[in-house]
């Protein structure tokens, strides 16, 4: 059965895209630690980082790059935690690889719960991130 993320690669479910290219896709988390948290995934379906062909793993981290400048510039903030849950044991929830870009403030903590942001929000954050992305 095919991930959550690999149903959003295939707009078979909605995501607010940020970013795609012909090997990733970035989009916003649903349920964010902070405004702009952002996931990129390959394109390619694999659960474990350890199983990503060298041709997937170089444009993903690329792309993983890419994605945290353009989020970094939206969110108007240098500083941001880049983590991969790889395996149960280490959090992962979605069994499909990917990388959460999370920005962060000088003095403020993530959210636990995570935060739950309006659709409307999330549209302005997605729209920002994209404006933000380099050519």
């Amino acid at each position: 059965m095919a991930s959550i993320f690999t149903r959003i690669i295939n707009r078979e479910l909605p995501g607010e895209i940020v970013y795609e290219d012909d090997h990733a896709l970035a989009f916003l988390d649903i349920n964010p630690k902070s405004e702009g948290h952002t996931l990129v995934v390959p394109k390619f379906p694999v659960a474990s980082f350890d199983a990503l062909p060298p041709d997937v793993l170089a444009p993903l981290m690329l792309a993983v790059q890419k994605v945290a400048r353009a989020v970094t510039r939206a969110m108007n903030t240098p500083h941001y935690n880049l983590s991969l849950n790889n395996g149960g044991p280490a959090g992962q929830v979605v069994f499909h690889v990917h990388f959460h870009i999370i920005p962060r403030h000088e003095g403020v903590r993530t959210a636990r719960p995570p935060l739950r942001l309006s659709n409307q929000r999330m549209t302005e954050i997605g729209k920002a991130i994209r404006e933000a992305v380099e050519p």
